[in-house]
Order: C-alpha cells, then structure tokens, then sequence
C-alpha cells in the first residue's frame, strides 16, 4: 500500500512539474510578445520563480524516485538477483564448453566428408534392413 501512495504521490510531483513547465513557457512567450510593456519585469520575475519552483520540484521527483527504488529493491532481493545472476553465468560458461566440444565434433564429421555419408547410408540401410527382419520374425512366429 505504502508503494501505491508512493507511485501516487510521484505522480502528482509529476504533474505539478508539467505545469510549471507549461506556465514558463507561456510566460516566456507573454515576454517576447510584448517586449517594451512594464509586464515584463513582472513576467522575469516569475519566469525566474517558476524556473526554481521547476528545478526544486526536479529534485524532489528524484527524491521520491530514489526512495522508490530503495523500497522496491531491498537488499534481501538484490542478494537473490545477485545469486541468480552467478547461476546464470555458471550455467553459461558450461553451456559454451558444451557447445565448443560438439563444435570440435562436427568438425571432424565434415573433415571425414563423404567417408561419413558413406557411413550415415550404410548405417541407415542396416537399421532398415535390421527392421524388416524383426518384422518378419513377427509375422512368421504368429503362424
């Protein structure tokens, strides 16, 4: 609840923040209008106030979002993720010697090129022929 109230609450800074943007730019451009009128010195006056109401309530919205991510990550959950991440890794570095040693072994089945299909064929006829011969066996003892 209180992380709600928190979301919330940088939401609002957030919005008071488009505001005051929205009121310097429009102050800005009430400057420019009318560049001899007395207003002006009034205008730069806000200007300069809305400027560090801006960068006040800059700081507070990085506030709030620290704190947000202190209570949204705390030190029992960085210590998970930290060892998650070390399983990880480790998972990794086995994967890839893994991977390297098939690497190195279909290089050696394309190094023996047409040796090796010679092989694959004769090996592939053998289980064909080794099937129909179970087959038959079947089919003859069932007599």
């Amino acid at each position: 609840m209180q992380q709600l109230s928190s979301c919330l609450g940088w939401h609002r800074w957030r919005l008071a923040l488009k505001r005051a943007m929205f009121e310097v730019e429009l102050l800005a451009a009430l400057g420019s209008y009318a560049a001899d009128h007395p207003i002006l010195e009034v205008a730069r006056g806000l200007e300069r106030y809305f400027g560090g109401l801006i960068d006040s309530l800059s700081l507070k919205l990085q506030i709030v979002a620290t704190e947000m991510h202190h209570t949204l990550y705390s030190s029992e959950v960085l210590q998970a993720t930290e060892r998650l991440c070390c399983i990880l890794r480790s998972r990794e570095a086995e994967l890839a010697k893994e991977q390297s040693a098939l690497d190195e072994r279909l290089a050696i089945y394309r190094d023996a090129g047409s040796e090796f299909q010679d092989i694959a064929t004769a090996y592939s006829a053998v289980l064909r022929d080794t099937s129909q011969i179970r087959r038959d066996i079947t089919r003859v003892s069932q007599l």
